[in-house]
């Protein structure tokens, strides 16, 4: 059996060695003619999957390292009869730790007009509900926008949006939807923003998409802004005036790219019915205890990662850039991965 894989991909080799002959490859050189004897494809959020790619191939299993599968053309897919797979709540608590970091800077900054701040979190699958229980430890006054979610379970509490205007801080964790009866695609628009509190901060850490980005620079509200519209051609504009800006490296740790791997070896495993050969790995990724009862514990977490330093180092790199793309692409090959809080 043969494994075709971005090379980005962590963690392969640890888990599929014994299972197939692996090759790693670059996402530019993922093409049909490269797939036409591979019988299994792994890949990033960056690399889209559909007819185009796989029409003629062999391949028979998808699975993507990532938390959401937009990337993915699931109904050719399913039409084809090619399993796929992805890896959802992998990143869930990388991406809280981000979360906990910036709030940690903007209370150091003294950014927030209550020492307790009111927080908003639109999206409560994995992420948003991680982001709700670490707010929650805090002790910060949190409301939760999930209308999907609302709609398929009778006790949980969907506060419309009209209700975030006057918040401190709003967390943006939805999926991106085109369609359906609550689509997420540019869900911040203009006129959602123009309602905004002038000293609410807006962060982003979900898909760049769920906010229009023309809207957002017309309005001057302090931005932390991991995702991007239109990866990797992004808007450098937009990224010179985020307060915090970076190159989508929010649910990056060690722990979760390696979960998000053995993610995909279960998926794996259980479609070709192979046995897992490894009954226990061990976890090569690191965790960091913080104790967030402690006056200490935001000094104690920016030893882990210093957004400020991270932002400033990132908006540089695109200012020196002649290829916003490849520098985009290269800021993110460069991340360092980190590790995850344990509280």
């Amino acid at each position: 059996m043969k494994i075709i894989y971005e090379q980005n991909i962590p963690f392969v080799s640890n888990f599929f060695t014994e299972l197939a002959d692996l090759h790693p490859l670059a996402s530019n050189a993922l093409t049909p003619e490269n797939l036409k004897d591979a019988d299994a494809l792994l890949v990033r959020s960056v690399n889209s999957v559909n007819a185009t790619l796989l029409r003629d191939t062999p391949i028979r299993f998808v699975g993507s390292a990532s938390a959401g599968f937009d990337h993915l053309d699931i109904d050719y897919l399913n039409q084809q009869k090619i399993a796929w797979a992805y890896a959802p709540g992998c990143n869930a608590q990388a991406v809280a730790d981000y979360v906990l970091l910036s709030v940690a800077h903007l209370l150091q900054q003294q950014k927030f007009r209550h020492n307790q701040p009111r927080v908003g979190i639109i999206g409560m699958g994995y992420v948003g509900q991680r982001v709700f229980d670490t707010l929650n430890k805090l002790g910060f006054d949190v409301v939760v926008n999930d209308p999907p979610r609302a709609d398929n379970e009778v006790d949980f509490e969907s506060a419309p949006l009209d209700k975030f205007h006057d918040l401190d801080l709003i967390c943006v964790h939805t999926a991106l939807t085109m369609n359906g009866p609550h689509p997420s695609y540019h869900l911040i628009d203009q006129h959602f923003l123009e309602k905004l509190n002038p000293h609410c901060v807006l962060l982003n850490a979900s898909r760049g998409a769920c906010i229009d980005s023309q809207a957002l620079k017309k309005m001057k509200l302090t931005t932390i802004l991991d995702v991007w519209e239109n990866e990797p051609n992004i808007d450098v504009e937009l990224v010179e005036s985020a307060y915090i800006a970076t190159q989508h490296i929010a649910g990056w740790s060690l722990p979760s790219k390696y979960h998000a791997t053995r993610q995909l070896y279960d998926a794996f495993c259980s479609h070709f019915e192979v046995d897992h050969y490894l009954s226990t790995e061990e976890d090569p990724s690191n965790y960091i205890a913080l104790d967030l009862s402690k006056a200490n514990w935001m000094k104690q977490a920016f030893k882990i990662e210093n957004l400020e330093k991270l932002s400033e180092a990132f908006k540089q790199t695109l200012k020196t850039a002649d290829n916003i793309e490849e520098a985009f692409r290269s800021s993110r090959k460069n991340y360092r991965l980190r590790p995850e809080f344990i509280y």
